[in-house]
């Protein structure tokens, strides 16, 4: 079991190790210090706060309550939600401290952490999903998209979980507003309910569906849509050296294959160069291919949610059913070939700031294949 696990309290009395975790995590230490707005963290800084939110969650009967596990993936949320405040925080020129995009920026660095102790796949996206979202049961009320949301966080976690986790985040803090937070909690609850989502992922009819209710921005919950087109998109991804030209070499078979690699080695164009001219030329490809029905296999690295959302408009536009296969290796094997190729350690900060393993918002369907090529078909929500 890999060693964060180890930490989270496991029957009774339920009790918090957190000098422990302390001395283990640096990431834990480097969140002393960091300040907080004290209107809703009266507690002190985000190191005070985290040990309040895990200490909160242990004591909910709806946490003990769960498979063990999910006990454990819930606790390492806790831990992790706010890691990337010390990175995110600001004082404005008002005095105002704010951390925007803590959230997103904390699943990135949640995914490093847990990706460097081996977490299996399933689990640390699971964990990381919970850390991505877990502002929304704060904000959902506020939103005017909030069916939108809840049935986009319904396809990558469970929301009755999220809800566990954003109960024990309004728990572990002193501010006036306590009861305003928890009615904005019990709000995303009753939402979640009544968009049918609160402990499946949203039912859609079937995958296309899904598919373009995530690319069109003003589809209906449950609109009927039209088939989708004859040819199929395998979209590949990963960070470098993952295996993506064994895979198309063993696995596109008849379709095209727009590799960006070997466009880039054709122009000479290197990773810090301008992507301008080898992207036109393969969207150009690409869409030669789409109009005539053809299949093609585009193969990047396609490592950030943004980057891939231009190619599957795209795809989109021409009707096409998308597959992703995301293809990853172990850390240890991974770091080693890094080494190995002598490259600078910014080149690898930048992979990883980018690193966003697509979820079922984004395809009709996702295969994950890690280090051994054994497919792992990402059918639903745990």
């Amino acid at each position: 079991m890999p060693e964060i696990f180890s930490f989270c309290p496991s029957g009774p009395p339920w009790r918090l190790e957190w000098e422990a975790i302390d001395r283990r995590f640096e990431w834990i230490r480097a969140l002393r210090g960091c300040p907080q707005n004290p209107r809703y963290h009266a507690e002190g800084d985000v190191w005070v706060h985290t040990r309040l939110v895990c200490e909160a969650l242990i004591e909910l009967d709806e946490w003990r309550a769960l498979d063990p596990s999910l006990r454990e993936d819930l606790f390492v949320a806790a831990l992790l939600h706010d890691a990337a405040k010390p990175e995110c925080t600001r004082v404005l020129p008002d005095g105002r401290i704010t951390s925007r995009g803590h959230a997103r920026r904390g699943a990135l660095q949640a995914r490093r952490i847990l990706w460097r102790q081996g977490v299996p796949v399933e689990r640390r996206e699971r964990i990381c999903a919970l850390v991505h979202h877990h502002m929304v049961p704060l904000y959902l009320r506020d939103s005017e998209r909030r069916e939108r949301q809840v049935v986009g966080v319904s396809q990558t976690v469970r929301c009755d979980h999220l809800a566990i986790l954003g109960r024990a985040d309004a728990l572990g803090r002193i501010t006036e507003d306590a009861e305003e937070l928890h009615a904005r909690h019990d709000a995303y609850a009753r939402i979640c309910r009544e968009v049918g989502c609160f402990d499946r992922p949203y039912p859609f009819d079937d995958d296309h569906q899904r598919f373009l209710f995530f690319r069109r921005p003003d589809q209906a919950l449950g609109a009927t849509v039209a088939p989708a087109g004859e040819a199929r998109v395998t979209l590949l991804c990963g960070l470098p050296g993952s295996g993506r030209r064994p895979w198309a070499q063993r696995y596109a078979g008849a379709a095209t294959l727009i590799d960006l690699d070997a466009l880039r080695r054709r122009y000479d164009v290197g990773a810090e160069d301008n992507q301008g001219a080898v992207v036109a030329e393969a969207r150009c490809l690409a869409r030669d291919r789409l109009q005539r029905g053809a299949d093609i296999v585009w193969s990047d690295t396609n490592l950030s949610r943004r980057l891939r959302a231009h190619l599957l408009d795209l795809f989109a536009e021409h009707e096409a059913r998308v597959r992703i296969v995301y293809l990853e290796r172990d850390a240890a094997s991974w770091l080693d070939g890094f080494q190995r190729r002598g490259e600078p350690e910014s080149t690898l900060t930048s992979w990883l700031d980018r690193w966003e393993v697509p979820d079922l918002t984004e395809a009709h369907e996702l295969e994950w294949r890690v280090s051994s090529n054994t497919p792992l078909q990402v059918a639903e929500v745990p």
